[in-house]
């Protein structure tokens, strides 16, 4: 199966993939204390943004079609509604511009970022994802945009076989 096959199935799964880690996320709140909860909901709204930031960057700008559908995908997203709007688009501007602004430090700080959800790996792989549907908003996936995603793969230590790599 290639990136093309993969990135269909994915939305198609799509639904199922967000309830499977909105039930996880349920079930960890009930087992971790409040603050904990909230820094690790953090940490993965941050690290998709980052991801996000990457993917529409790629080609070293931002296009409409991809930050709209990022936002709509956000706005529509049972994870991201924990997050306030206002927060999650202003985290995603500010990956973003740093990024655009010098391409090798804002790619740095954005794996960064990643980084600290690669233990977690049921929320990895919605990062990787989330990141693929944004890859494919303008309706296609470029080269870039897949170096990227698939980079994003290595660094979380997932199997590649999973997205189609």
């Amino acid at each position: 199966m290639g990136f093309a096959e993969w990135l269909n199935d994915q939305k198609k799964n799509l639904g199922e993939s967000v309830d499977w880690l909105s039930d996880k996320l349920k079930e960890q709140k009930k087992n971790v204390e409040g603050s904990i909860m909230k820094v690790t909901n953090k940490d993965f709204m941050q690290a998709i943004l980052a991801g996000c930031a990457l993917i529409a960057a790629a080609d070293g700008k931002l296009e409409l079609a991809e930050k709209e559908k990022m936002a709509d995908f956000i706005k529509g997203s049972t994870i991201m509604s924990l997050y306030n709007m206002s927060e999650v688009l202003a985290e995603f501007n500010k990956y973003a511009e740093v990024v655009i602004a010098d391409y090798n430090t804002g790619k740095k700080e954005c794996i960064d970022t990643i980084l600290k959800i690669r233990y977690a790996k049921g929320e990895a792989k919605e990062v990787v994802r989330f990141c693929s549907i944004i890859a494919a908003s303008d309706g296609s996936v470029n080269e870039k945009e897949q170096a990227i995603i698939k980079e994003l793969v290595e660094t979380l230590e997932l199997e590649p076989k999973e997205f189609g790599f």
